[in-house]
């Protein structure tokens, strides 16, 4: 075993990094690259990155993997019967009644796709020789925990003299490590937090060059240290070296020689979340503060992994992409010759006019926190935007080419009908732009609304079902999953918001047949005529209008392309009265041309002729 091994002074301390299924298959584990460049700065640690997902969806098909590693129970349903065989009966029954959704007709059920799982587990567990690492890592991020278990377990059984095992990641957040510390004795340490300080923290006290634990380290018989968790933070993320990914590559080389899909290389601009306020999120748990790279750093490493590795598509982890300095890096990659693709996720107060300098400069697709259409809603979430914010960051996004992927919170505890009214009347004024995804609410572990429930009407928590289904009784008391259950309004609230999960489809339904048409340009867009503008809107379930507006009103329209309040458009425009200007303004809402909150207005039209030169010169964007 490890402690009885005798380390010398220039001993070589050798690292296994492990991320389990079901990461996605067409990018390295951001955590493994993260980690791998960092511990290599020290002379004495060599590191072996392991990408085992790579393999398993050659196996499957990249359509099934792709369509388990999107469901987070279903993967971790294929790893509990190694785990916990007495439980495969309830993995199957839940895996089995999702397959109905599998988008491809395959035949496959879920003792046929276990098998695959299983077997590709025992060779490849075997194929590697454990007893030559010192220390065994798994990156354990969402529906990796009993993939990881699964691993750490088989290590522990087989290999002769095993390494020490540690877990961290996401999912080892500081509530839940030392819950999964006191059930796995398969777990030798568990890293709650940021990950570099610590695990070559863990090295120098396993290979004896140093006598203390670290801080931010459980451990079984040795008590952590009691400092801050600034402590095991990185106070710049300018000193982080860029991500080494040669170990996937090579994993890929080896599964898809043919060169069947074109990697996205996953990157980092920030950790942590510069707003952090928000009611229903539990992101954020293993961080302390916002921190984020300079832009001239950023680019640097766009660079160099695009030239080392030949990719063009990057994807930002980000939980909130930092506003100012990722436009100063968005102009540096406008100037770059390369096609390079980006998706990010943003907070909507990014989607302003910046976003057309982000959008030359590659930003092709984001994800943004729409979450609510309802002001009252939207506060009770502390999202820190307005309704009308939310829906001119739909508005920006289409207008400078920019795919929109944004959800909108049902079921929220608490909701009353009003919020649903507001939020159905919100949605006939936004159909012309990309539809948003229905999220039901969840109950996230350590999120606002988790830790202060009774203030939003739930009586009691629990386990999640889903949970129940696939661990024993005793781990579900030390609540090591992400997710729970609630008892409150729960029945009321689904009944409440089946409207709006209507209107959503309706939604998506008109855009697909647009789609399945000759349409290219938005449903609601307008060309200018020079002193007059033509106005074209299409909506569900009605003829297609026209709308010219000449002079003076043409020119209010355009001054309103963005917010404005009411105060502000009579000041540029003064030989109306006010009455007559919120008239004119008001029937443009009623006909669901404009836009307005609070004496705010903003225009919803797009220009037809700028968007679709903006459109024929974009780069392909990046699967996400």
């Amino acid at each position: 075993m490890l402690a009885d091994k005798h380390f010398k002074q220039g001993d070589t301390f050798h690292v296994a990094l492990v991320s389990m299924p079901w990461t996605l298959f067409d990018r390295p584990s951001l955590q493994l690259g993260a980690l791998t460049a960092f511990l290599k700065r020290q002379d004495w640690i060599r590191v072996t990155a392991f990408h085992p997902y790579v393999e398993l969806a050659k196996i499957l098909g990249p359509d099934v993997y792709r369509w388990i590693s999107k469901k987070h129970w279903l993967g971790e349903a294929l790893y509990t019967p190694l785990v916990f065989p007495s439980k495969y009966d309830a993995a199957e029954d839940l895996f089995d009644r999702a397959l109905g959704q599998l988008p491809t007709q395959t035949g496959l059920t879920y003792k046929k796709i276990q098998q695959y799982v299983s077997q590709h587990f025992d060779s490849w567990m075997a194929s590697v020789d454990w007893t030559r690492f010192d220390l065994l890592g798994f990156s354990v991020c969402l529906s990796q925990l009993t993939a990881s278990l699964a691993g750490a377990s088989w290590v522990k059984e087989n290999a002769t003299t095993a390494p020490a095992v540690v877990f961290g990641g996401s999912s080892c957040a500081p509530e839940r490590a030392p819950r999964i510390m006191k059930r796995f004795p398969q777990i030798d340490f568990v890293v709650r937090g940021e990950g570099e300080l610590p695990l070559v923290s863990l090295c120098e006290y396993l290979s004896k060059r140093t006598t203390a634990l670290g801080p931010r380290t459980f451990s079984r018989t040795i008590e952590p240290q009691k400092e801050s968790v600034l402590h095991s933070q990185l106070k710049s993320l300018s000193q982080l070296p860029s991500p080494d990914y040669d170990d996937y590559f090579e994993a890929v080389r080896k599964s898809f020689p043919s060169g069947e899909f074109l990697p996205v290389i996953p990157i980092e601009f920030s950790r942590g979340c510069w707003w952090g306020k928000c009611t229903f999120c539990n992101l954020n748990l293993q961080w302390s503060g916002y921190r984020q790279k300079t832009a001239k750093k950023m680019f640097k490493e766009v660079d160099l992994l695009s030239t080392k590795y030949k990719c063009l598509d990057f994807a930002f982890n980000d939980n909130a992409l930092p506003v100012r300095t990722s436009k100063d890096f968005f102009s540096l990659t406008e100037a770059d010759p390369r096609d390079l693709s980006f998706f990010a996720e943003v907070r909507v107060s990014h989607c302003t006019e910046d976003l057309a300098v982000c959008s030359r400069g590659g930003l092709c697709v984001i994800q943004s926190g729409i979450e609510a259409l309802s002001e009252s809603l939207l506060k009770r979430l502390n999202k820190g935007t307005s309704a009308i914010e939310n829906v001119a960051a739909m508005k920006t996004a289409l207008q400078w080419g920019v795919e929109l992927d944004g959800n909108l919170i049902t079921e929220f505890p608490g909701s009353t009908l009003d919020d649903v009214q507001e939020t159905l009347a919100t949605l006939e004024f936004v159909i012309p732009y990309n539809p948003l995804s229905v999220s039901p609410f969840y109950l996230a572990l350590g999120s606002g609304v988790d830790r202060h429930y009774a203030a939003y009407g739930i009586r009691s928590t629990e386990s999640h079902h889903q949970d129940r289904k696939l661990f024993d009784r005793h781990l579900l008391e030390d609540q090591i999953s992400l997710f729970r259950d609630y008892r409150g309004d729960r029945q009321k609230q689904r009944k409440l918001w089946a409207p709006v999960v209507e209107r959503i489809r309706d939604w998506e339904r008109f855009h697909g047949k647009r789609r399945a048409s000759v349409w290219t340009n938005p449903p609601l867009s307008y060309r200018d005529g020079g002193d007059y503008l033509i106005i074209q809107q299409e909506r569900p379930d009605h003829r297609p209008t026209r709308y010219r507006l000449s002079g003076v009103a043409k020119e209010i329209y355009l001054a309103c392309h963005g917010i404005c309040s009411i105060g502000e458009i009579h000041k540029h425009f003064g030989d109306m009265t006010l009455e007559d200007l919120r008239a004119f303004l008001d029937d443009l809402v009623q006909k669901r041309l404009m836009f307005t909150q609070d004496d705010r207005y903003i225009a919803l039209a797009i220009q037809e002729g700028k968007r679709s030169h903006l459109r024929e010169s974009r780069q392909a964007k990046p699967y996400v």
